[in-house]
């Protein structure tokens, strides 16, 4: 509410808007025109796209490498095999089938296992895990009775014709989990407690002639499973079924049917047509109402023939094209990419969903306030209608408010440029980019009927309507539309009653030019907007003292007040939480619980998610050579003063004071000199000159202080970490901060040193010469590629 009493009602999420009609779309935190895509009329019949789904699966991996199975190229001994290559390669066969296979589909993760839906012998239908590095020479098979799985992604497993549906549960497949041991060897009973297995899941629910025709996973476990309806709907559909949580269904606005389908992201799915020579992007808008709008952007196949997007984890997708009754691609799968230029739809409509109520009948509207940007050749047109029963606004007339470079009937209202980045006091406006005069920015008018004598819009129910006009490469976009009511005159409460006589009800009605007292009370409103804007911004002075509500420029005035001196390298938010909590920084300063919040606060949450850890060196006195989190076989680690003989105390194969030199019972046992050197570890010194030394090196470490950098930072990032760690600690206590060498401290009394990330796993690093350790972090693993041609470590056969 300003300070005239006026409130408003705002359009800014994609909830506020009805985007059935596939027209317009939201995305950036904008509405605008959808794109616009000519489907040929053979993508409108489903048995053409049944057969263009039914083509060969062709794998992609991440080095570039793609494989597909023929059955007609032996390979050894075997009569089929599949085939494989580097983009540009010839196929070569690097994986041999026996006569009896069926490969349904086939797709590589990004662990490099090539993951088969089919069968291998007669009899045998489920999935096979076949690794690219060569860390187990046989496939991995996980059979299911009953059923012939002819789709999987990811880590999930469908049978199409029925819907079923399995994803992979338990732990990945590994070198341990196929590997044998002696049986003098020690090992956990069971071998495997979480085994890697197939559950069922709920089956796609397919209502009379609906169909699937493919699906695809995303990164995060999200399911996308493409739905065709009967054939005269002639409508594609995706369900979405994610790890946890409630499945979702949306319709893709498009007539047609989609025959295979991708992910370009997180946020977007391409889908191909039959006969089409444009891949369809659609974006799935979030929300309580999601909806999946057709992207403006272009995305052409290069070849022609039928296209099948490839099965595989690579993002964005990759397209294959194939010859009609071929069953080889035309060539290599190319990613799909976008041309520079979009194309939109020329026009567009999107709906308010829900009307806006006032509180009072008669309610007069006063303004009407959009923030956007109109590229050149672009407008809206904004219709109003109002009525006193939400029931009659049906039939009531539209008041349209135009703005940007479209036709606009003579005597129409038009929204205005503001020279504000909002009418709303201090606010910094809705819209991503700069503002431009007459192009991005706010814009207003006041709400008018410009067809009467009397220009008033009364009533006590209101609905909008947005009309959005492009030039098909350009459209316009919308951040948020507010209407404002009951409007304050000027001239009712300030001028003499000469000014304001009553207006005939009859003439009020009359079509053709304004009256002139109702042109003074428009005229006046202008003074209205002006003052009313310097009015809220003294009443919104107390804004300017909220560090969360301030503008930028003000911040380092307010930190000012406090005495609190702003890192340069802080950002905007860090910046606003620091001043926020400047009071109780000054309080704990000197203190570790002071030190802790200011470092939360620059890294905006790392020490409460365990990304740093701020450890007062004298918790460490008895526990020196079992932490978990550095690597203390390392001569250099943080944790440790200088070089020490050893600091190796991983609970595993890494922890041993030598090798066994005693068999008992076929088990390995440490003989009485280990079992009395590791008892010594343990024991405190009685010589009275060597007590003396540990008690004074325990003394060094009560006034150090060590803050161990756990996550991902860059050098700027770690050297603002050691300013603000300097300002909060106290001259006399001397403070190191190091990067630490392992992504976790579980705790300062135990070692686990094996999977014991609370965040997720980091992945292999590669080898450094002079640097790398092998068998901790660093591993030498052959190149996960479906190229022979590629130092191809798997089995061959």
């Amino acid at each position: 509410m300003d300070a005239n009493g006026h409130r408003f009602w705002m359009l800014a999420e994609p909830d506020d808007f009805d985007l059935s009609d596939g027209t317009c779309q939201f995305s950036n935190d904008c509405l605008h025109l959808s794109g616009d895509i000519a489907i040929p009329k053979l993508a409108q019949a489903r048995r053409e796209a049944g057969f263009a789904s039914a083509l060969p699966p062709v794998a992609v991996g991440h080095f570039d490498d793609w494989a597909v199975y023929d059955r007609t190229v032996p390979f050894g001994t075997a009569p089929g095999s599949i085939l494989a290559a580097t983009n540009g390669g010839e196929l070569s066969p690097i994986i041999g089938l026996p006569a009896s296979a069926r490969v349904r589909d086939m797709c590589v993760d990004e662990e490099g296992v090539l993951r088969i839906a089919g069968r291998m012998t007669v009899g045998e239908e489920g999935l096979f895990f076949v690794d690219l590095r060569g860390r187990w020479a046989d496939p991995v098979a996980i059979l299911i009775d009953g059923t012939a799985p002819d789709r999987v992604a990811g880590r999930w497993l469908m049978e199409r014709n029925t819907g079923r549906l399995w994803r992979e549960a338990g732990a990945g497949l590994a070198d341990l989990a196929v590997r044998s041991y002696a049986d003098h060897i020690f090992r956990p009973d069971p071998e495997y407690a979480n085994p890697l297995r197939l559950e069922e899941q709920d089956p796609v629910e397919l209502v009379g002639t609906e169909r699937i025709f493919d699906c695809a996973a995303r990164a995060d476990g999200t399911l996308a499973v493409l739905v065709v309806g009967s054939g005269p709907s002639k409508k594609s559909m995706i369900e979405f079924i994610p790890l946890r949580g409630e499945r979702l269904r949306l319709d893709v606005q498009l007539s047609g049917f989609a025959s295979s389908i991708g992910w370009i992201d997180q946020d977007r799915i391409a889908l191909t047509y039959p006969g089409s020579r444009r891949v369809v992007v659609v974006e799935v808008s979030e929300g309580e109402n999601p909806a999946l709008s057709v992207e403006p952007n272009r995305t052409p196949l290069i070849q022609p023939g039928s296209a099948r997007i490839c099965r595989g984890t690579v993002t964005p997708a990759h397209v294959v094209h194939f010859a009609e009754g071929e069953d080889r691609p035309l060539a290599h799968p190319r990613a799909l990419q976008a041309l520079s230029m979009p194309s939109y739809r020329n026009e567009g409509t999107a709906i308010a969903s829900a009307t806006i109520r006032a509180e009072q009948s008669a309610t007069v509207w006063h303004r009407l306030v959009f923030e956007g940007e109109l590229p050149a050749g672009t407008g809206i047109a904004i219709d109003l209608q109002v009525a006193n029963r939400e029931e009659d606004l049906d039939a009531a007339a539209s008041h349209t408010h135009y703005a940007g470079e479209i036709a606009i009937p003579p005597g129409a209202p038009r929204l205005a440029w503001l020279d504000l980045a909002s009418e709303i006091p201090l606010h910094p406006g809705m819209i991503h980019g700069a503002r431009e005069k007459n192009r991005a920015g706010c814009f207003s008018g006041l709400v008018q009927n410009g067809e009467t004598a009397s220009r008033e819009v009364k009533g006590r129910f209101a609905r909008i309507t947005v009309r959005l006009f492009g030039t098909g490469q350009a459209s316009p976009a919308i951040a948020a539309i507010r209407l404002y009511a009951s409007r304050f005159s000027l001239v009712s409460n300030y001028l003499p009653t000469v000014f304001k006589p009553p207006i005939d009800p009859a003439e009020r009605a009359t079509p053709g030019d304004a009256h002139p007292l109702d042109f003074l009370d428009r005229y006046t409103a202008n003074f209205e907007r002006a003052l009313t804007t310097m009015e809220d911004r003294v009443a919104a002075a107390p804004a300017l003292t909220d560090p969360m509500a301030a503008p930028s420029e003000a911040l380092d005035w307010l930190a000012g007040w406090i005495g609190l001196v702003m890192k340069s390298g802080l950002g905007e938010r860090q910046r606003r939480v620091m001043i926020a909590n400047g009071m109780r920084l000054h309080r704990r300063r000197g203190t570790l619980p002071g030190l802790n919040l200011a470092l939360d606060i620059a890294t905006e949450g790392q020490v409460g998610s365990g990304g740093i850890v701020a450890i007062e060196d004298f918790r460490l006195r008895r526990v020196l050579a079992t932490i978990l989190g550095a690597d203390l076989g390392t001569a250099y680690d943080p944790l440790l003063a200088g070089p020490v003989e050893s600091g190796n105390s991983f609970v595993g194969n890494t922890l041993h004071l030598a090798d066994a030199e005693e068999i008992k019972e076929g088990q390995a046992m440490l003989s009485a000199e280990q079992q009395v050197e590791i008892a010594a570890l343990y024991r405190a010194p009685t010589d009275p000159d060597k007590l003396d030394e540990v008690r004074d090196f325990f003394a060094q470490l009560a006034w150090r202080l060590t803050v161990l950098v756990h996550h991902e930072v860059d050098e700027a990032q770690l050297g603002l970490i050691r300013e603000i760690a300097a300002q909060m600690t106290p001259a006399h206590v001397q403070l190191r901060v190091e990067r630490a060498s392992k992504p976790l401290i579980l705790g300062l009394y135990s070692l686990l040193g094996v999977d014991s990330y609370l965040r997720p796993r980091p992945g292999t690093s590669p080898i450094i010469v002079d640097h790398s350790k092998l068998g901790v972090t660093d591993q030498i693993l052959a190149l996960p590629s479906l190229d022979p041609a590629a130092d191809y470590g798997g089995p061959q056969s």
